[in-house]
C-alpha cells in the first residue's frame, strides 16, 4: 500500500507518522557512488508523502537527513543503544528524540536518573521488544535485518534469531 495512505490515515486521527530507517549497517553501501543521491531522493519522497519523522540507527545518515530535510524529526533508534547522557550528547545536534537501549526498559530508576540528568532530551522507552532482555543475538539480528532489508543483497533467509527468542519466551514466563 502507498505510504501516503498510511500517513494520511494517521494524520486524520491526530497521530504523527514516524518511519523506521533503522539499519545499523549498510555494508559500506552508503559510501558507494550514487548512494547519497538515492538517499536524498528517498528522503525527499518521504517528506513529500507527509512523513513527520524518521527513526534511524546510523549517525552518518542522521547527519545527512538533518541537512537534507530539516523539517523532519530525527530520532535515535534503539539500535544505537542509548543508555547514557554521554551517548545522547554525541547525537544532540542531530536527534530530536532518543529511543532508549532496550536493556533499560525494565529499569525505571535508571530511566528516571537519565531523564533527570538530561532534561533537554526527549526519551522513548520501547516496551514491546521482540528480543529477550540483554539478548546475545541482538547485534547479529540487527545486522541480519539490515542486510535482508536491502534488495541488492539478495538475502532471504529465515529469521532464526526471532524464532529463538520467541521459543525462549514461550518456555520461560519471566520473558
Amino acid at each position: 500500500m502507498d505510504r501516503r495512505v498510511h500517513v494520511e490515515a494517521a494524520h486524520a486521527l491526530g497521530i504523527e507518522f514516524h518511519e523506521t530507517w533503522n539499519a545499523p549497517d549498510m555494508g559500506g553501501a552508503e559510501w558507494r557512488p550514487g548512494f547519497y543521491e538515492h538517499f536524498k531522493e528517498e528522503l525527499l519522497r518521504a517528506e513529500d508523502d507527509g512523513v513527520d519523522g524518521l527513526i534511524m540507527a546510523m549517525p552518518s545518515l542522521m547527519i545527512w537527513a538533518r541537512e537534507i530535510a530539516p523539517r523532519l524529526t530525527i530520532s535515535a533508534s534503539v539500535n544505537l543503544h542509548v543508555s547514557s547522557v554521554f551517548r545522547m550528547e554525541q547525537l544532540r545536534e542531530i536527534a530530536n528524540w532518543f529511543y532508549l537501549d532496550p536493556a533499560m526498559s525494565r529499569h525505571f530508576l535508571d530511566i528516571q536518573e537519565l531523564h533527570e540528568s538530561a532534561p533537554w532530551a526527549k526519551l522513548v522507552c520501547l516496551v514491546s521488544e521482540s528480543c529477550l532482555p540483554d539478548c546475545v543475538f541482538q547485534v547479529s539480528h540487527q545486522c541480519y535485518l539490515s542486510a535482508t532489508s536491502r534488495a541488492e543483497t539478495g538475502l532471504r533467509a529465515p529469521d532464526l534469531c526471532h524464532t529463538l527468542c520467541a521459543r525462549q519466551k514461550l518456555r520461560d514466563p519471566r520473558y
